[in-house]
């Protein structure tokens, strides 16, 4: 392969998309770990009412969230 300055180019803005591919991969990532994240927040505050209640208030928003 000869290096001038067109076949440069193109390597590097071949190398380029690939590195974007590679940050929407991990954009995505973190949106979905995100959502994991609250999902798991909501369920942990049913369940420590729950507890702190003896089982009297939220049994029905933490069976739906579990």
């Amino acid at each position: 392969m000869t290096l001038s300055v067109p076949h440069i180019t193109l390597a590097a803005k071949k190398l380029e998309a690939e590195e974007l591919k590679c940050l929407a991969s991990r954009a995505n990532l973190v949106g979905i770990t995100g959502l994991m994240i609250h999902v798991l927040q909501k369920e942990r505050g049913a369940s420590s009412l729950f507890l702190a209640s003896s089982g009297n208030r939220f049994r029905e928003k933490r069976e739906t969230l579990i």
